[in-house]
């Protein structure tokens, strides 16, 4: 490109950044799907950073690069956030890092600021927005002052928090692009305890108990699968145990996770590591005690299982060829199984003999012949 066409595409990203990023609206906030450009402008502008840059230009980049991360309107950070990529990591590995302090930084601070609010009368508290906005801009003023953002900021913020809850995801999407940091590891970890303490909210009926959030949930789950796909082995197994040994309290749940798992699997395939993530949850299914009541009707924990046979959103043929892929003694174990595919596709159990054999992969049973 010619160094005027370089100085119109800074030009514009820069500024589409930067135009919205001073206006904290509620509802503009939270706007979804917009076709506005500082969307894409915020998922470009960290490559910026790693291009050869005048002198004008730079500060201009820096000044965007750091109103995408903590812009008003919650789409534009998550497009920054997706934008710091494994590319962004191996050229500018600290910056990378102080992102993630910079974020956590940012919803420290406006938590500390809500709590004190929390203690005002209503009609004296300030709004969540300025709240927001005082934190952004004082992370904006420090973020390219050496030292000034804290190293540990990334574990000392409260994940559980409003603000915090909110930034997790967004640091788990920078962190998803390194699987094999150890911060990363640790991240995914506690987000997945804090993951299963949510689901546990579902049967907690006390009066001061926080609603969970649904959009945040399912936020975070996407983040934990996403990661748990690019992971070692013993990476994932780090990071999921805390679902793994949530089988038998939160079989629905569990159900999502797995569902999300299959997924990935089926668009990037890795399949011996997803054999190896499946078996995890397989193995501790088998000892669940729902398991032992499945001919109730209708069947808790039934979903769990139709994830697992594969029978969740495939029809009946699609399944037992992606299990094949994985398991080579497919017709034995689907057609004679003790659960087993109804006329519509679906998982239902049915009576179990008293004797029976479980099939060389551990999990599946099946009717002994006489």
């Amino acid at each position: 490109m010619l160094a005027e066409e370089k100085e119109w595409c800074i030009d514009v990203i820069c500024f589409e950044i930067s135009r919205h990023a001073d206006q904290w609206g509620a509802i503009d906030r939270v706007q979804r799907s917009s076709m506005l450009a500082d969307r894409p402008c915020a998922f470009v502008v960290p490559l910026l950073l790693s291009k050869t840059l005048t002198e004008t230009q730079t500060p201009r980049v820096r000044q965007a690069f750091i109103a995408a991360v903590t812009h008003p309107i919650d789409e534009v950070r998550s497009y920054a956030a997706w934008g710091i990529d494994n590319k962004f990591w191996a050229a500018n590995h600290a910056l990378a890092v102080r992102v993630v302090n910079a974020i956590a930084t940012e919803a420290a601070l406006a938590d500390r600021s809500w709590k004190a609010e929390e203690k005002k009368r209503d009609d004296r508290r300030h709004a969540l927005a300025s709240l927001s906005a005082a934190a952004a801009e004082d992370v904006r003023q420090r973020f390219w002052t050496e030292g000034e953002i804290a190293a540990d900021a990334h574990v000392r913020f409260d994940i559980t928090e409003l603000f915090g809850a909110k930034a997790n995801a967004n640091i788990l999407a920078i962190l998803g692009q390194v699987p094999n940091e150890p911060l990363a590891v640790a991240a995914h970890r506690r987000a997945s305890e804090d993951l299963v303490e949510c689901w546990n909210r579902t049967h907690d009926r006390s009066p001061h108990q926080r609603d969970r959030d649904f959009h945040r949930e399912q936020a975070i789950a996407d983040r934990i699968q996403q990661f748990a796909m690019r992971a070692s082995d013993t990476d994932a197994e780090q990071v999921l145990q805390p679902m793994v040994d949530a089988v038998d309290r939160h079989p629905r749940e569990i159900h999502n996770v797995i569902q999300g798992l299959t997924t990935s699997e089926d668009s990037s395939p890795n399949t011996p590591h997803y054999w190896f993530l499946w078996n995890l949850f397989a193995e501790q299914i088998k000892r669940a005690n729902w398991v032992a009541h499945l001919d109730s009707d209708p069947p808790y924990g039934s979903e769990v299982l139709s994830t697992v046979f594969l029978t969740a959103w495939w029809k009946e043929r699609a399944a037992l060829a992606e299990l094949g892929r994985l398991c080579p003694q497919r017709r034995r174990t689907l057609r004679g199984a003790t659960v087993g595919l109804d006329r519509a596709g679906q998982l239902r159990p049915f009576p179990l003999p008293h004797r029976r054999a479980f099939h060389a992969c551990g999990f599946c049973t099946h009717r002994e012949r006489a």
